[in-house]
């Protein structure tokens, strides 16, 4: 224990933490919390001030949650069967409410493919693809209260999902960090892991969240973004959807058995 690494060493297993991460990152309930993060900014985010300022917010959470999650932090609540089949219901019925919201958003591309724009549509363009209108001024207490309200609601979302998505099984090479770190390990160096694990997991959320603000400046008033629109979003919701929809299937299979 007194051995102290190297900076090459510690660029080596903090490379080691990233790439175990990253590979954590890809799974249905990662993708869960990145379509839900789309789809706040669906009816919120109208701007790139807007974007980014929530988008850091829900970030940060989602880091912050992750690092306490590989720190054992969590583990109490996690591991109690009831957690288990309180987070399985509630992926259950977001699985099913991806499943239909991809759906209506197939039937908008279709409406606009083969009548021209003409149907009325289902589902709105998300606000981040259209200009900001005028907005009524509102009294500054009203206002404020909006603005802490939806960083709230930002920051909650973000640490939410992310503990939800502690359920998804993880490597074992961080169960191997957190082992070294509870038996008084180098601190500093288990702690620089914890968080180059914790910012790969959120690497497809920080991907998502520059691609709206890019998105939020390229497509603003060009023609057929609803139909472009919907194609992607049907896309990844009916495949969020039913890729949830069976890991918590399995998920509730495994906790009957």
């Amino acid at each position: 224990m007194g051995y102290l690494p190297s900076r090459n060493e510690y660029s080596s297993y903090f490379a080691a933490a990233f790439k175990a991460g990253l590979g954590d990152s890809i799974n249905p309930c990662v993708l869960a919390s990145v379509l839900i993060f789309i789809m706040y900014f669906s009816f919120l985010g109208k701007s790139n001030r807007h974007i980014f300022f929530l988008g850091f917010l829900y970030i940060f959470a989602a880091v912050r949650m992750q690092q306490m999650i590989v720190a054992g932090l969590w583990d109490g609540l996690l591991l109690k069967p009831l957690t288990q089949w309180a987070i399985n219901i509630v992926y259950f019925f977001v699985a099913a409410a991806f499943i239909a919201r991809g759906a209506l958003y197939f039937l908008d591309w279709r409406a606009y493919r083969f009548n021209a724009g003409k149907s009325r549509l289902r589902l709105n363009i998300p606000a981040f693809l259209y200009a900001v209108k005028e907005r009524t001024v509102k009294s500054g207490i009203r206002s404020a209260f909006q603005v802490v309200a939806i960083a709230i609601l930002a920051f909650l979302t973000g640490a939410i999902f992310t503990l939800m998505a502690a359920i998804y099984p993880q490597t074992e090479y961080m169960y191997i960090v957190h082992s070294f770190w509870a038996s008084g390990g180098d601190k500093a160096l288990v702690n620089g892991m914890f968080f180059y694990y914790s910012m790969a997991m959120a690497l497809p959320v920080i991907t998502a969240w520059a691609a709206l603000m890019l998105g939020n400046l390229s497509f603003k008033g060009r023609e057929n973004t609803q139909a472009c629109c919907s194609g992607v979003m049907a896309a990844l919701y009916c495949s969020g959807g039913l890729g949830l929809g069976c890991f918590v299937l399995q998920n509730i299979l495994g906790l009957l058995t």
